[in-house]
């Protein structure tokens, strides 16, 4: 499991669990089990939700769609 907290990871853009999905094109639970598989890194935040950094996004689609 990654312990990085939000307030510890870089500036980028965090994405929550329904922005990831849209942002994806996939749903809610296909975020949570891609986390879960650790196909997708996250971050939490002090409630300890989890976060998404945007090239983490990127380079899953990537992956996804076959892409650089």
């Amino acid at each position: 499991m990654n312990t990085e907290t939000a307030a510890t990871a870089t500036a980028e853009r965090l994405y929550k669990r329904g922005e990831a999905a849209e942002y994806c094109r996939v749903s809610t639970r296909t975020i949570t089990r891609w986390a879960d598989e650790g196909k997708l890194p996250h971050v939490r935040n002090p409630g300890g939700h989890r976060r998404y950094r945007e090239s983490d996004l990127k380079a899953v689609m990537a992956v996804k769609t076959g892409g650089s």
